[in-house]
């Protein structure tokens, strides 16, 4: 993969994390983070256009793990402006829970919509990745209409758009199940989550998450090698505020499929890449 992509995506996030830091509103720190996704998303067009890249499993790694992570920054955040700018208008607690219900049914409908998707991306299925995640595929039945309205043929792919939607409505979901419970608090402050630390958010895949505990549990480098699945599945759950489900069943997957130790092969050499080029 091109580092010019992935080092610029690491420059985006460290940016991110510094607004995340700061004691401000929930909204105003929206708007923030909207108007940076914004400007990345123009300059990494622009990069994309002039260098292109050199191989196909570049474009495909691009458009199907960078471009959706800085993207669903932008799907995110704009809602979370969304539901902070109108939520405050509801005087009672029921019409809240009610808007932030509609706002969970969407999500929930989209998820059922795309179910078929939803799990070629959580099991890290590779076998429609050309048909994706490169550019000029013209198959309509790939194409929805929300792809046909807001994208660029030079910087889009046919799900490139659908993959940020999915890491951004996790995140969603998060942040309107936290909502729900700050309207049972006291006084319009209890809508402005409290953020002392920056929140990080697994955009990997469910099964890489469950890949890096159960390696990290065989290590037995936590602990002294005494911590269990299940503490390290709920440890993870909240650092990177995820839910993991049922943590064995997908180990079976791991198990069963021909690359087993897939994730932490792509860690190994992600970590080799970045030494080799802040070496030369």
């Amino acid at each position: 993969m091109n580092n010019r992509y992935s080092d610029y995506c690491d420059k985006f996030f460290d940016h991110l994390t510094d607004i995340s830091k700061r004691s401000e509103p929930r909204l105003k720190r929206a708007e923030r983070i909207i108007a940076l996704t914004i400007q990345n998303l123009q300059e990494l067009k622009a990069i994309v256009i002039e260098h292109g890249f050199s191989k196909k499993d570049d474009e495909i790694y691009f458009f199907k793990e960078i471009k959706p992570k800085v993207f669903s920054q932008l799907i995110y955040n704009t809602k979370v402006k969304q539901v902070e700018s109108a939520l405050p208008y509801f005087g009672y607690i029921k019409d809240k829970e009610k808007f932030i219900a509609n706002e969970l049914r969407v999500i929930g409908l989209f998820f059922q919509s795309n179910m078929e998707f939803c799990n070629y991306m959580s099991n890290d299925f590779t076998f429609l990745d050309d048909k994706y995640f490169l550019r000029g595929q013209a198959d309509g039945q790939l194409f929805d209409e929300s792809f046909l309205s807001i994208t660029d043929p030079d910087f889009a792919t046919c799900y490139d758009y659908k993959a940020a939607c999915l890491l951004a409505y996790d995140l969603l979901t998060i942040y309107l199940n936290k909502k729900v419970e700050s309207i049972h608090g006291t006084g319009d402050e209890s809508f402005v989550v409290d953020e002392p630390f920056p929140h990080l958010h697994w955009t990997g895949s469910k099964i890489a998450l469950v890949e890096l505990i159960y390696a990290l549990q065989a290590s037995g480098c936590i602990n002294h090698g005494h911590a269990g699945i299940k503490d390290l599945k709920e440890t993870f759950e909240k650092v990177f505020e995820i839910e993991l489900g049922d943590c064995y069943r997908l180990f079976l997957e791991i198990k069963i499929r021909n690359h087993t130790t897939k994730f932490i092969d792509q860690l190994c050499e992600s970590l080799n890449n970045k030494i080799e080029t802040q070496n030369q």
